[in-house]
């Protein structure tokens, strides 16, 4: 699924303690659309996070998702 996002931008947080989604097949999901994005030539626009949280929204990662949305509007224009 995250394979058709490319080579749009794309961030995903997935914290590395989620209990309901397992650390390895995360990061294997990641690694395909990772190659999807090389393909593409825009390998730049994924960028994947694994804070040490479990399944969460923190004020960290709020910060995060706005200076990243913040980033993409102004990268468009």
């Amino acid at each position: 699924m995250l394979s058709a996002l490319a080579p749009k931008p794309l961030l995903v947080i997935a914290p590395s303690l989620d209990r309901h989604a397992e650390k390895a097949d995360v990061e294997n999901a990641v690694n395909t659309a990772r190659l999807y994005y090389q393909m593409s030539g825009n390998n730049d626009a994924l960028q994947f996070l694994q804070p040490m949280q479990f399944n969460r929204f923190t004020s960290e990662m709020e910060d995060i998702v706005s200076d990243w949305v913040h980033q993409q509007i102004h990268t468009t224009k």
